[in-house]
């Protein structure tokens, strides 16, 4: 049970720890670290001082003090695989692991000899990325440094949690806003039906009115010969036309009352191609 828990840990610890590298760090978060970085190099009289990340296998140097590259940390594999607190190469021309090949090249190019990292570990003791300091002449680290380098080792992980914290909030702040606008759309909507119902109800009634009146006002004229009498009848045909568009109208709000949002869209386009059946 033990070692699921602690899984599940490793596993959220990874996911947040990917998510704030796809974020990327806020300014605050690379501010304290370049800070940790100065303490590290003053701490331990060395020349470079390097926090570096690991995503996805790859270690990335998010922090750094007198590295004016965009290398890698070229000891940081061997300080994630260390099984000791603290990782020493006291002088790397003469250390067997690092004559040859890539690594070779990576301590002839910046011209390192000495090198001292500290794994940088979550709460739940995964390993997050490291922390060293590095120097181009040969050297050891002394009790008192390793002890500074891996308490800013701690502060390193301290910060990175928080930042990975802070985003993890404030995306989930982002997703309550977006939930809750989401609702309040709803909410619109729902008084928009209500709306439209009761105006439906209230304009339906005059309505039937008005085309009745208008369809008797139009047989009446009709049977009276004088010269208006068409004229008269045109506009009581228009306004009957206006009147069986107020019609549509109404049906559409009363379907947009059930819910149908397409109706209004519907007749928008229908009352547009039809146009107006009079010209100004």
């Amino acid at each position: 049970m033990d070692k699921q828990a602690s899984s599940l840990r490793n596993s959220s610890e990874a996911r947040a720890l990917a998510k704030s590298e796809h974020r990327g760090l806020d300014a605050g978060a690379l501010a304290c670290l370049g800070d940790l970085t100065v303490l590290a190099a003053r701490a331990c009289e060395a020349q470079f001082a390097l926090i570096s990340l690991s995503v996805g296998g790859v270690c990335r140097v998010v922090s750094k003090t007198g590295w004016s590259t965009h290398d890698q940390d070229p000891f940081g594999d061997y300080v994630m695989r260390s099984s000791s607190e603290v990782f020493v190469v006291p002088d790397a021309l003469v250390d067997d692991r690092f004559t040859q090949g890539t690594l070779a090249a990576a301590v002839a190019k910046h011209k390192v000899r000495f090198y001292a990292g500290v794994a940088v570990r979550g709460s739940s003791g995964r390993v997050l990325g490291t922390f060293g300091v590095m120097d181009n002449k040969q050297r050891e680290l002394t009790s008192a440094q390793a002890e500074a380098l891996q308490a800013l080792a701690r502060q390193a992980s301290s910060q990175l949690e928080l930042c990975q914290g802070l985003q993890e909030l404030s995306h989930n702040i982002a997703e309550i806003k977006k939930v809750q606008a989401e609702v309040f759309a709803a909410d619109r909507l729902t008084l928009v039906g209500r709306l439209a119902s009761c105006i439906a109800h209230e304009v339906n009634n005059p309505l039937a009115c008005v085309v009745s009146n208008l369809s008797f006002a139009a047989g009446e004229v009709s049977r009276i010969s004088s010269p208006r009498s068409r004229e008269i009848i045109q506009a009581l045909e228009e306004a009957s036309q206006g009147a069986e568009r107020i019609r549509l109208t109404i049906q559409a709000l009363r379907r947009l009352s059930h819910g149908n949002e397409e109706s209004i869209s519907d007749f928008q386009i229908r009352y547009t191609l039809a146009g107006p059946s009079r010209e100004d």
